[in-house]
């Protein structure tokens, strides 16, 4: 009997230890970089790991502080809660990567690939977004605000309440994206292609479509208070009060 009892309180004290021991001892934080390596929640403030190959590794709560990632090779990865605060990721490979609720102030994407990636509720102030391609990202409440955009590709992208004010999206691809509820308020889109865009209820004061193709876009429900619309091709567009306009629209629907 007394050996049944000192065995029941020997398995409840290893039980206990399982429970309070970092979740990060599992993960290997000495070893070298590679594909699939596990560094969760591990620190690598100022390291240099540019044209490495990450790919499918365990990032998650991973201190990326200042990193230098240029070039590397991120397919895959799950960055989720990562801070990647001022690291370089200039050219980097970021296709189908996780960075759901990450911080990415400040970072360097210049020729970047992030298509077909999870953002939502990541932080990109202060980014320097130049030649990115966001093919496909699914996001919600991304905050671009106040990030020059232009030319950058957002093609097929899920991009629901995602924050562009005062963003520049100059030229950019928004083509078959969803924009619904987002916040573009005071946000720059002269010469941009909307084509098929769905910006239903979204928040477009002040925002600029001068030269812009809307053609076949959805804008039911969004405040367009103080937008200009100048040589905006408008063709077959459900306009804010659900009604369609003309194909021959231009500037004004009709």
């Amino acid at each position: 009997m007394r050996n049944k009892t000192v065995n029941k309180l020997v398995f409840s004290l290893i039980a206990l230890v399982f429970l309070i021991v970092p979740i990060n001892v599992y993960a290997a934080c000495d070893d070298p970089a590679a594909a699939g390596v596990n560094w969760l929640g591990c620190d690598k403030t100022g390291i240099d790991l540019s044209g490495v190959d990450l790919s499918g590794a365990v990032l998650a709560r991973t201190n990326f502080t200042d990193a230098n990632l240029s070039k590397a090779h991120l397919r895959k990865a799950d960055f989720e809660a990562a801070n990647l605060e001022g690291a370089n990721l200039e050219g980097a490979n970021l296709i189908d990567v996780y960075l759901v609720g990450s911080n990415l102030k400040g970072v360097n994407l210049t020729n970047a690939t992030l298509d077909y990636s999870r953002l939502s509720r990541t932080n990109f102030a202060g980014a320097i977004i130049k030649n990115t391609s966001f093919v496909g990202v699914r996001a919600s409440r991304v905050n671009f605000s106040g990030l020059d955009l232009s030319g950058i590709t957002f093609y097929q992208s899920k991009l629901q309440k995602v924050n562009f004010k005062n963003a520049r999206l100059n030229g950019a691809n928004l083509n078959e994206v969803i924009l619904s509820r987002a916040n573009l308020e005071g946000a720059s889109l002269v010469g941009a292609r909307l084509i098929k865009a769905k910006l239903d209820n979204a928040i477009l004061i002040d925002a600029d479509f001068t030269n812009s193709d809307m053609s076949k876009s959805n804008l039911s429900g969004a405040d367009i208070m103080g937008a200009n619309f100048s040589e905006a091709k408008l063709s077959n567009v459900a306009w804010v009060d659900r009604r369609r306009c003309r194909s021959s629209s231009v500037g004004v629907c009709k």
